[in-house]
């Protein structure tokens, strides 16, 4: 499936010209997060599990079943859960 851009991205009009400034303030606040947020690196391997939907995708279940699978090979796991 191929998709395309819809057409009223092409046309300009009193509110495209309106929000054109917010855009570009809105650009220069995630360039500033993006330059002032310190990376972390760890010595050891993390999996994160997640998406954007709150509930009902399986992570649970899947969190469960790797956690089960690294104590079968001799690894102590731990889960952690972000509010």
């Amino acid at each position: 499936m191929k998709l395309y851009k819809p057409k009223f991205w092409n046309k300009k009009n009193f509110l495209s010209i309106l929000l054109f400034p917010i855009s570009l303030i809105v650009q220069l606040f995630a360039f500033i997060k993006q330059k002032s947020v310190k990376s972390l690196n760890f010595n050891i391997p993390i999996i994160c599990l997640g998406n954007i939907y709150v509930g009902g995708t399986g992570k649970t279940p899947t969190s469960i079943l790797i956690a089960q699978e690294m104590y079968k090979s001799g690894k102590n796991p731990v889960i952690l859960k972000k509010f």
